[in-house]
């Protein structure tokens, strides 16, 4: 197995910058290993750096720190402080790596966002292309799944656009149409349906992952549907429709996702559209249904969703608003039980005042009539003595 250690290492830091720094796009080969450096401000050298995997920052699942930073064989992390560079290795790397990863520095403070930046790597099976060589082919009308080229900004990678006729469709063709971008909550389940052209009916359909379509691993295809209870696909040739449902979604289920038809004959490219989506925490459920589908050119709304679709700027708006929501209701909650006891508190002071005052009128009372009694009595033993006859 062919080992490829891929070390990217910024040796100067860029004038003002604060922020942690590394490449945007790093590519290496299945089976092999990759070494990725992110320097940081020097304000940082004694804070913990981490390692993360998502698309987006708010999806991000932690896989290393270097608070701990032993316990994979596959994966290490090492700060040097010195040279303010965190250092991470993927070792063993498989086509399903390809995602977007993170080298992150751990903020304290409440409210203070972690320092980060973001790098896509993309695991392939044939060798990276050599630095300099424009990755992909750029004449029209060839094969999709090229490496974009470095520098390509993330909104650019994840569109979800159909793909354009190959030169075998006939002019007017109808290629693999689906929505570019779905969202849905974690725990939930999402449908997405794919329209396809009507030459397509007795072919072959798939669904596939991966970020760039050369690195999509087949997940399900119609000639073997069964076999997973979190996924499953099925055909309709009468309305020339794909659907395929994911189940007890997760928060890693966030990539890209592929409708594919199967096209028979060498060198002819399978036909397929992309879909981005994308699983939050937020209480936002959406769930796209097969409803009655539209002709294809209207395809984009032929599928419809019960919630409206966020993207990952939206919904850190909305965690955000609902931590301030949750945070506001715990202080009314706080303050309630506060004047609640303080009230208690009053009524049973005022109650204990009362029984004492009560008690101290009774104790007064009696003295009274006791020195009453005494004036009385010292009244007649006088009268007597002055009047002994």
């Amino acid at each position: 197995m062919e080992h490829l250690l891929f070390l990217l290492l910024f040796i100067t830091k860029l004038p003002g910058g604060d922020s942690m720094q590394t490449q945007s796009r790093v590519s290496a080969q299945k089976g092999g290993s990759v070494t990725i450096a992110c320097r940081y401000d020097q304000k940082y050298k004694g804070n913990v750096k981490y390692w993360c995997r998502g698309l987006g920052w708010h999806t991000c699942i932690v896989l290393l720190s270097t608070d701990s930073p032993q316990g994979r064989a596959d994966l290490s992390i090492t700060d040097d402080p010195a040279q303010q560079v965190v250092t991470v290795t993927m070792r063993n790397l498989q086509l399903w790596n390809s995602n977007k990863y993170w080298c992150a520095v751990k903020i304290k403070g409440i409210g203070t966002p972690d320092d980060k930046a973001g790098v896509y790597l993309s695991v392939t099976k044939e060798p990276p292309p050599q630095p300099g060589t424009p990755p992909g082919n750029p004449q029209p009308g060839t094969p999709p799944g090229t490496t974009p080229q470095s520098g390509t900004p993330p909104s650019d990678l994840f569109t979800g656009k159909a793909s354009t006729a190959s030169p075998s469709t006939p002019k007017g063709g109808v290629s693999m149409q689906t929505q570019s971008r779905v969202s849905a909550q974690k725990g939930g389940s999402v449908t997405i349906a794919c329209r396809y052209d009507q030459k397509y009916k007795d072919n072959v359909k798939y669904w596939c992952r991966g970020l760039g379509w050369h690195t999509c691993i087949v997940l399900l295809s119609t000639d073997s549907p069964q076999g997973r209870a979190d996924l499953s696909i099925t055909d309709d040739p009468a309305q020339q429709v794909v659907t395929v449902t994911m189940r007890n979604l997760q928060l890693w289920n966030s990539n890209k996702y592929w409708c594919a038809v199967k096209i028979k004959g060498i060198g002819t490219p399978d036909d397929k559209a992309g879909v981005y989506l994308s699983v939050t925490k937020a209480e936002l459920s959406t769930l796209f249904t097969l409803a009655s589908m539209a002709p294809p050119s209207a395809l984009p709304n032929t599928a419809r969703s019960t919630a409206r679709a966020a993207p990952p700027a939206t919904t850190s708006s909305l965690l955000w608003w609902q931590s301030l929501l949750i945070a506001c209701g715990v202080m009314l909650l706080v303050t309630t039980v506060a004047m609640v006891t303080w009230k208690t508190c009053r009524q049973r002071r005022n109650s204990y005042i009362r029984c004492e005052m009560d008690q101290f009128d009774s104790e007064l009372m009696l003295h009274t009539e006791h020195d009453n009694d005494r004036i009385q009595l010292f009244l007649r033993s006088s009268s007597q003595h002055e009047h002994p006859f």
